[in-house]
């Protein structure tokens, strides 16, 4: 027997060695070929990602990339849940036991104190919430102390009691608390829940026609419009979980930053107040204001004075408060937690400057 290792003792040596290095170079041709072809499938997969049916890697990355976002949406539906409760107008009883009819739901509040106050949209129709009662995610059922209406913007404060032991036992004595959502506009991706489904939607552009002119200085001055429509009362978040506002009607919804402008003051004292400059009027960004046949954007138009103070009449146009310019976003953010505010002001023609008094109301 000759040992496989060595060559048959008829075999030519030389030939022996010729032909095992031939073996050698077509084994390293072939695998470095098919390295080549695959690297070049997956180049070519990312430049034109519809060759062969689609690139295998890239689609590989797309998959993992959806099913961290399904992960991540899963997380905030869990978060935001324990976070919103859907208040109904009555309990229905059949047999003994109570049930809630869908009929009966008025829409989701999202609870913005640990305490129990929760916040939510309500059309102006006549609504008795005597008999309301308000269900979280969990299954517990709470009543309702106190009711706070906001006829400004159409939010609806309510007070959940934890008067009764049990309730306060189940909720470890206070409630998570939803954040409010920023900078939410035209271009942002947000969820509504609606029919127990968080379903996407994308902010198409501002809503200037929701609120009446003139208007409160701080109050609502528009909405956001969405893609898609969805049911009035439905909570809106952001992708982080975060309250961006409440559906308004079909496909228009409130920014939650209405918001902050009076829950201080429903949390603190209970009342719905706005810390104001005492006019009302409009943004140039809802009915452009010219002066001198030039537009003045960045202003606001008085043409209601509420609080009768200070030099501020009717017609005046605002231009800056302390030394910023007038635009429906920042105007409260520049006069809150103020007792005075410095404007400018064009009145009867002329670029004055004004101290103004801060008021609530």
């Amino acid at each position: 027997m000759v040992p496989p290792h060595l060559p048959p003792p008829s075999c030519d040596i030389e030939k022996h060695h010729q032909l095992q290095r031939l073996k050698v170079l077509l084994v390293a041709t072939f695998f470095g070929l098919l390295a080549g072809l695959t690297g070049a499938s997956i180049i070519l997969g990312w430049v034109w990602p519809g060759y062969g049916g689609g690139d295998t890697l890239f689609n590989a990355q797309q998959n993992r990339l959806a099913w961290s976002s399904r992960q991540l949406e899963e997380r905030t539906q869990k978060e935001i849940s324990s976070r919103v409760v859907a208040v109904y107008s009555q309990e229905q009883s059949l047999g003994g036991n109570n049930y809630f009819n869908p009929d009966d739901k008025l829409g989701d509040a999202a609870i913005i104190s640990s305490d129990g106050w929760v916040v939510m949209y309500l059309p102006k129709t006549a609504v008795n919430l005597k008999r309301a009662r308000a269900l979280s995610s969990d299954g517990a059922v709470f009543e309702l102390e106190k009711v706070l209406t906001d006829a400004r913007s159409g939010l609806v404060f309510l007070k959940i009691s934890l008067l009764d032991e049990k309730t306060r036992a189940r909720v470890g004595g206070q409630f998570q608390v939803v954040s409010l959502a920023e900078n939410v506009d035209a271009g942002s991706e947000v969820f509504v829940f609606e029919r127990d489904t968080w379903r996407s939607a994308t902010v198409n552009a501002r809503d200037w026609n929701i609120y009446a002119r003139p208007h409160l200085d701080t109050a609502p001055a528009y909405a956001l419009a969405l893609n898609i429509g969805f049911s009035h009362g439905s909570t809106v978040i952001n992708g982080q979980g975060r309250l961006a506002g409440f559906m308004l009607a079909d496909n228009i919804f409130l920014p939650a930053n209405y918001l902050a402008r009076v829950m201080p003051t429903v949390l603190g004292t209970g009342k719905v107040v706005y810390e104001s400059l005492g006019v009302s009027g409009w943004f140039d960004s809802e009915q452009p204001i010219v002066v001198d046949a030039q537009r003045v954007a960045g202003s606001f138009a008085i043409s209601r004075v509420d609080k009768a103070h200070g030099l501020l009449r009717v017609g005046d146009i605002i231009t800056t408060v302390n030394g910023q310019i007038v635009t429906p976003e920042n105007l409260w953010y520049n006069i809150t937690g103020h007792k005075t505010v410095r404007l400018k002001v064009w009145h009867a023609g002329k670029a004055i400057d004004v101290e103004a008094t801060v008021v609530n109301i």
